[in-house]
């Protein structure tokens, strides 16, 4: 194996020990949560001046981000499957029906 291939390979575990270690971490920098959410920092900035995410600021100046937070973030607004739309309607007709009675 060449100097070049091991280097390289060096680096990408360098990279996925970085990575799993934002998943133990409760709390985050800004550009670990970018990094962790998979959002560009301008993006993720953005977000933030519009308060449509969840950060902290302990001293007005750098943005922390919990981890939790971010993963309550990305699950909002859950699409229902077709299954649960079929039966959400099938007890609201059985509902309806019952009611006329």
């Amino acid at each position: 194996m060449s100097e070049k291939a091991i280097l390289d390979e060096i680096q990408e575990l360098k990279k996925l020990v970085l990575s799993q270690s934002l998943y133990q971490k409760p709390i985050l920098t800004f550009q670990e949560a970018a990094s962790y959410i998979d959002l560009s920092p301008s993006y993720l900035y953005k977000l933030t001046c519009k308060g449509e995410i969840p950060f902290y600021k302990p001293q007005g100046k750098k943005i922390f981000m919990r981890r939790e937070d971010l993963e309550n973030w990305l699950l909002r607004h859950r699409n229902k499957t077709t299954d649960e739309l079929s039966q959400e309607a099938a007890t609201h007709v059985t509902l309806a029906s019952k009611k006329k009675n």
